[in-house]
C-alpha cells in the first residue's frame, strides 16, 4: 500500500491505530511527504464542500482512471487549470476527483514512498490485493501471510498459505517465493504458489518458474505445475486449464505485461464469451492491469482503451480490431 493510499483513508477516518502512527511518523520526517499530505487534504476539503469524496484507494475503476486522466491533460491544455474549475459546482467537484487521481498517479510515476510494512496477513475470510514496490501484484488467499522486504524495494518476499502473483518483468533481476518447503524464481510471469509447512505448489498461468534448488530443480512453462518439499523431487505436470487450479480467484484478473492474446483467452475463461482478435501485430500488444469482479464489458472497454484498439461486443462475441 502506498502513503497515497494511506492519506486517503485517513482523510476519511478509516485507519488503524498503527497505520495512524505510520501516517504521522512519515509527515514528520520530511517537508515533501507534509506538503504531500497537505496537498491531497486540500484537494478533499474542496470535494467535501461540493458534496462529493475522494476515491478510497488509488484506482476506483481502471476506467475511471484513464478517463479522469484524459479529461485533466485535455482539460489542463485547453484553458489552464482554475478556468476549466469555474463552469458550475457539480462540473468541478466531478473536476476535483480527476485532479486527485492525476496528482495520485502522477506522484506514484515520479517515486514516490510506499508503506513499509513488514507483512500482509488475511484471516480466515478476507483476501487482499497489493502492488508491491517493484510494480508486481500479489493476491493473497484468506489465512495467508506475505513476509516483505526489509527495504521494500527488493525482489524477495516469504510466503505462508496461498498467494497469486502477477510478477514485473525486470532484466537480470529475479523475483523469488521462499517458504519453509521450498523457492520459486521468477523473470516475469503470472502463477499461484500454494505453501505449508511441508510442500509447496506452483501452478505457472504465464511465462516461466523455476522450482527447488540445486539438483532437485525444475522449470514450469504456461499450463504446468509442480509439488516441492521434504522428500519429494520436483516433475513437471501438465495442466490442461491452471485457471482452474487457482479458482479461489474468483473474477479478479491481474496482467502485468500480458500479451493481449493470452488477455483474451482468460476473458473467453471467466466470461463464458468468444473474443476475436482482428490483427497478429494487436495480440502482441501488452497489458499491465487489475480488475475485481467487474463486468466483460467494462474490462473489454478498459483493455481496448490501453491497448489503443478499437471493441465490440455482440451475440456473446467480443471483437478486438485496429482503430480506422
Amino acid at each position: 500500500m502506498s502513503f497515497d493510499e494511506l492519506i486517503l483513508r485517513s482523510l476519511q477516518g478509516d485507519l488503524s491505530p498503527e497505520e495512524t502512527r505510520a501516517l504521522a511518523e512519515w509527515r514528520r520526517i520530511s517537508a515533501d511527504n507534509e506538503r504531500r499530505y497537505q496537498q491531497l487534504a486540500m484537494v478533499s476539503s474542496a470535494l467535501e464542500a461540493s458534496g462529493r469524496s475522494l476515491p478510497r484507494t488509488l484506482r476506483p475503476t481502471a476506467t475511471e482512471i484513464i478517463q479522469r486522466e484524459a479529461e485533466f491533460r485535455k482539460a489542463g491544455r485547453r484553458a489552464g487549470l482554475w478556468r476549466w474549475l469555474a463552469p458550475t459546482a457539480g462540473a468541478a467537484a466531478a473536476i476535483l476527483v480527476a485532479i486527485a487521481t492525476y496528482l495520485i498517479l502522477n506522484h506514484r510515476e515520479s517515486g514516490s514512498p510506499v508503506l513499509r510494512v513488514n507483512e500482509i496477513v488475511t484471516g480466515a475470510r478476507e483476501t487482499s490485493t497489493t502492488r508491491l514496490a517493484d510494480g508486481s501484484v500479489v493476491r493473497l488467499a484468506p489465512a495467508s501471510r506475505l513476509v516483505l522486504p526489509g527495504d521494500g524495494v527488493g525482489r524477495e518476499v516469504e510466503l505462508e498459505g496461498t498467494a497469486f502473483f502477477a510478477v514485473a518483468k525486470r532484466d537480470g533481476a529475479p523475483f523469488v517465493v521462499r517458504t519453509r518447503a521450498g523457492a520459486a524464481t521468477v523473470l516475469g510471469t503470472r502463477f499461484e504458489l500454494r505453501a505449508s509447512e511441508q510442500e509447496l505448489r506452483v501452478v505457472v498461468v504465464e511465462g516461466r518458474v523455476a522450482v527447488g534448488d540445486g539438483d532437485a530443480r525444475v522449470e514450469l512453462g504456461p499450463g504446468e505445475m509442480s509439488y516441492v518439499g521434504r522428500g519429494i523431487r520436483p516433475v513437471v505436470v501438465r495442466v490442461p486449464n491452471p485457471r482452474e487450479m487457482v479458482d479461489w480467484l474468483g473474477r479478479v484478473m491481474l496482467f502485468e505485461d500480458t500479451p493481449l492474446r493470452d488477455v483474451a483467452r482468460e476473458i473467453e475463461q471467466q466470461y463464458g464469451v468468444r473474443v476475436v482478435i482482428g490483427d497478429s501485430a494487436l495480440a502482441s500488444h501488452v497489458v499491465s492491469a487489475s480488475f475485481t469482479e467487474q463486468p466483460v464489458e467494462r474490462v473489454l472497454s478498459v483493455v481496448c482503451q490501453v491497448v489503443a484498439a478499437q471493441c465490440s461486443m455482440e451475440a456473446g462475441v467480443a471483437r478486438i480490431g485496429p482503430k480506422p
